[in-house]
């Protein structure tokens, strides 16, 4: 079985030949892929049998990477009669699906990441919302932006933030925390096509790709529809405050196309501009956190946002690309 699995993890790396014919070149074309048991790989030294299901990949393969928790183990494995044998790194199936999974997503830090002390009632601690991040020209910091996947690593924000800087990336980094030191590389921005500069309230949503893996971070939940009225939601400020929002029946914010708008208590807080919106979905067994819009804009106590399921499957397609 871990070699059909390893065989499985090269073609798609390598975009090579389809796999049955890459299989049946191995020792084992006696056998059809269907009727593979997953039973166990033995490892190349002493110590007996290592048991379970395994997804094995080259050590320095993106995939093994994200995996920085898991116990991967390092294994010496022949791929076929004519090949070399080849170091590699195993993970157990169980800790990949966990990992992996959509489960993970907007799972927030109370006591923050590592747990402290917060200075003030309302004060966001560093951590609490692991998704949170901003975008830095040089070190300039322009916007913040909201970590939605992994492998490939990506966050979104407003097109307005970055409509400046698209032909410049090699300038723009990411930081997870207020700390000039733990600095992400981007490798590309994808501002959506029909966003017109000079309406910034219509698709106003850019994604940026990392080209630094992140280890310290879980992504916040993409929405498929919008949140119901009532629903309360987490804005935060510039200066690291939390700020309790409303959904109020849309009809009543004159909205455009793409939009959503949310209400926040009179003479409050600001949100940062760009900002992300976070609601709990109250249908969902665990307390997991939506991103539900991007800030655009706020007047009075009514502040509008990018509304994010609308672009669900704008950035389902276009993560799928970068992949």
């Amino acid at each position: 079985m871990i070699r059909y699995m390893f065989l499985l993890a090269i073609a798609w790396s390598a975009n090579a030949q389809s796999l049955d014919s890459v299989f049946l070149s191995s020792n084992n074309n006696k056998k059809s892929i269907e009727n593979l048991k997953c039973s166990k790989i033995e490892p190349s030294g002493g110590g007996g049998v290592w048991q379970g299901c395994y997804n094995c990949f080259t050590c320095d393969h993106p995939r093994i990477r994200q995996h920085y928790k898991a116990k991967s183990i390092t294994r010496r494995l022949i791929v076929d009669d004519n090949c070399a044998p080849l170091e590699v790194c195993c993970v157990q199936q169980s800790e990949v699906t966990s990992i992996r999974s959509q489960e993970n997503c907007g799972m927030s830090n109370p006591e923050g990441e590592p747990r402290r002390v917060r200075s003030t009632l309302r004060s966001v601690l560093p951590g609490q919302y692991p998704w949170r991040a901003w975008v830095y020209a040089g070190d300039q910091k322009r916007c913040p932006v909201s970590y939605i996947n992994f492998y490939p690593d990506v966050l979104v924000t407003t097109a307005t933030c970055l409509k400046h800087v698209t032909n410049n990336e090699d300038d723009l980094s990411v930081r997870f925390e207020r700390d000039p030191t733990k600095v992400a590389n981007i490798a590309s921005v994808v501002i959506h096509p029909d966003y017109n500069y000079d309406d910034t309230n219509q698709y106003d949503i850019a994604l940026l790709k990392l080209d630094t893996v992140v280890n310290t971070s879980r992504p916040v939940c993409i929405p498929e529809r919008e949140p119901e009225v009532g629903t309360t939601c987490v804005a935060v400020s510039e200066d690291d405050i939390t700020i309790t929002a409303v959904i109020p029946p849309q009809n009543q914010c004159n909205n455009t196309d793409g939009t959503l708008c949310a209400l926040v208590p009179r003479f409050d807080f600001i949100p940062e501009s760009a900002s992300g919106l976070f609601c709990v979905d109250q249908s969902q067994q665990r307390e997991k956190y939506f991103l539900h819009g991007i800030m655009l804009s706020f007047s009075e106590n009514l502040i509008r946002y990018t509304r994010i399921s609308d672009y669900e499957k704008w950035i389902s397609d276009e993560i799928k690309s970068m992949a």
